[in-house]
């Protein structure tokens, strides 16, 4: 659509390009007199809202990295466990196996990617924040797919005003930048939903390549989150309008490519048999209920959690979704099937949820935009006539601003604060251990988790930690000289003295070298106790 000051524009000067805003062509540009001779540069030759989308997508790419240096954290352990560990098992050979590994219901692509990553990083740099901080800025980059397709969309629905402004409430929603950065397939897929619909919905008929395309990112969205299967069928239903040949067909088929490579092939080369990350993964979790060790949430778990995270602004954001709703059935039916089919299971987490998250946030901008011209035309009869025209940007100005304020408190609230410093001290305290080169043995009086894992310590030393069981811990001392604890942790007579506190774990170590070990490390003893 075009845009409503470029029609207004030609109404009165019909030389107005819609490609070139602002600027004369044909006759009108002849009329034109410049001081100078001047060469356009590439700015000038690019439309405005090109030149204001891109600064949008530099803003965010920007404010997730930054972000994520500054606030050193993993939201959950499987990040760090799942992914982060075993790649860095896969590429150096240390690592800490939890039980998804040990029974073999969790896929090796993604730790196999980090581990390339990790592996090529290391050729250039041995200091574990060089492959995290190559690995956080891939992800960073990888999710400014969500601004950049809600721009196309909102565009596409409500003109290019409703683009920029979904491209901007994109751009600087906090939960967009926190979960942007994390290696988690909650966030890889969220990236790979949002493309996959926008071109399923957007794809003319007898554009096959269109679908195609759509039919590989489903494909892969299954491969990453397979959880997301209801909402996947649901997109490829809508998007299908019925036409079964045409549309649905190629879809199918293109999306069936990736499935049967990663989940098929690769689990079979890797785990023992095709499918095995899916469908093992199904039997342990859901049938054998092993994931309500975990934690049995209520069905309206997720409902709640929107009502925790975004506290006051929930009321206008549910406003502004259901105003930008109309005829949108894409938006609304993909987050609805992503909540509803999984407020079905038991263990429930926020994060399992946020594939929802962009398609509300674009019905949400489509409500701002349709919000702001509402308001700009009821403003516009009651605008003192000595103050001149009142801005016809004025209203939507307001409701952006209004948008970062939210972002900006909702971030530091009570509820997700502080999700910014999660396992911050173990990898505070994780980091000063790598760089202590006398290290040649570690034992754990926190909980294994405090440890981020091998990723973070990067040494080839042993790890010990048995739980409540701190005699077994103390009969291994021989085999480590440094000691992970918290202050009240530690007993007294112990021959390990205070080196250093990073954080509220702090860093205790005896004098001399280490035997070998005569326990098992830390990843058989998590065996031992099922972790």
């Amino acid at each position: 659509m075009t845009d409503d000051t470029v029609e207004q524009r030609r109404s009165v000067d019909p030389s107005v390009s819609d490609r070139y805003i602002g600027r004369p062509v044909g006759s009108a540009a002849a009329s034109v007199a410049l001081p100078y001779p001047s060469r356009p540069g590439i700015l000038d030759r690019w439309p405005a809202w090109l030149v204001g989308l891109a600064g949008l997508l530099a803003l965010g790419l920007v404010l997730r990295f930054a972000l994520a240096l500054a606030f050193p954290r993993i939201h959950h352990a499987d990040e760090l466990f799942q992914y982060y560990e075993q790649a860095h098992r896969l590429a150096f050979g240390q690592g800490m196996v939890p039980w998804e590994y040990r029974e073999g219901i969790r896929s090796w692509l993604l730790p196999g990617m980090l581990a390339g990553l990790m592996k090529a990083v290391s050729w250039v740099s041995d200091d574990p924040s060089a492959y995290l901080g190559v690995s956080k800025a891939l992800w960073s980059a990888l999710s400014l797919s969500i601004p950049a397709v809600a721009f196309l969309w909102a565009r596409r629905a409500a003109g290019l005003t409703a683009g920029l402004t979904a491209a901007f409430i994109g751009t600087i929603w906090f939960e967009l930048i926190y979960f942007a950065p994390t290696a988690l397939t909650e966030s890889i897929a969220t990236s790979l939903l949002l493309v996959g619909c926008w071109l399923a919905w957007t794809a003319e008929a007898g554009d096959r390549r269109r679908l195609v395309w759509a039919g590989v990112l489903f494909g892969l969205v299954f491969v990453f989150r397979f959880h997301l299967l209801p909402a996947i069928v649901t997109a490829v239903l809508i998007a299908g309008r019925g036409d079964w040949r045409g549309r649905i067909r190629p879809m199918l088929l293109a999306g069936l490519v990736p499935v049967v490579l990663c989940n098929g092939l690769l689990d079979w080369v890797t785990l023992g048999w095709p499918f095995q990350s899916v469908l093992k993964n199904f039997w342990i979790n859901i049938v054998e209920e092993k994931s309500h060790s975990f934690g049995v949430m209520p069905l309206g778990f997720y409902f709640t959690e929107y009502a925790r995270v975004w506290s006051w602004w929930l009321a206008p954001m549910a406003a502004l979704i259901v105003l930008g709703a109309r005829r949108q059935p894409m938006l609304v039916a993909v987050p609805l099937a992503v909540v509803l089919s999984h407020s079905l299971v038991a263990h429930k987490e926020y994060r399992f949820v946020l594939p929802a998250l962009p398609f509300l946030l674009i019905l949400a901008a489509i409500g701002t935009e349709r919000l702001a011209r509402r308001l700009s035309g009821l403003a516009a009869g009651r605008w003192p006539a000595r103050w001149g025209a009142m801005p016809r940007w004025a209203p939507l100005s307001v409701l952006c601003a209004a948008w970062v304020l939210a972002s900006g408190l909702l971030s530091g609230s009570d509820r997700w604060g502080p999700e910014w410093s999660r396992v911050a001290p173990g990898i505070a305290t994780a980091t000063a251990l790598h760089d202590r080169q006398a290290l040649c043995g570690l034992g754990l009086m926190t909980p294994w988790w405090d440890l981020p894992g091998y990723t973070t310590l990067h040494r080839d030393v042993p790890v010990f930690w048995f739980g409540d069981d701190t005699r077994r811990l103390w009969r291994s001392a021989p085999s480590f000289n440094y000691v992970m604890a918290r202050p009240e942790q530690m007993p007294p007579g112990t021959a390990y003295r205070l080196e250093s506190c990073p954080s509220e774990i702090c860093l205790y170590r005896r004098p001399g070298q280490c035997a070998a070990p005569r326990d098992i490390g830390v990843s058989g003893a998590m065996a031992e106790r099922g972790n």
